[in-house]
């Protein structure tokens, strides 16, 4: 996982402020996207977070 350490951490910070974004911009705190895109960029972010736990379980094995 130290290859990819980087990269999980990245992506589990966007995945924690595009959620805060997307509860701040349902409840009207602020509005710079349409709460759609933040839902289908959390889709992709969770897609990332998955594959790189798929690398880290190959990892181990080898």
């Amino acid at each position: 996982m130290n290859k990819y350490k980087v990269i999980y951490y990245m992506s589990v910070f966007a995945f924690i402020v595009n959620a805060f974004a997307m509860i701040g911009t349902l409840f009207g705190w602020f509005y710079f996207v349409e709460s759609k895109y933040l839902f289908w960029i959390n889709l992709v972010l969770l897609s990332i977070l998955n594959w790189l736990k798929k690398k880290e379980k190959n990892d181990e094995q080898v």
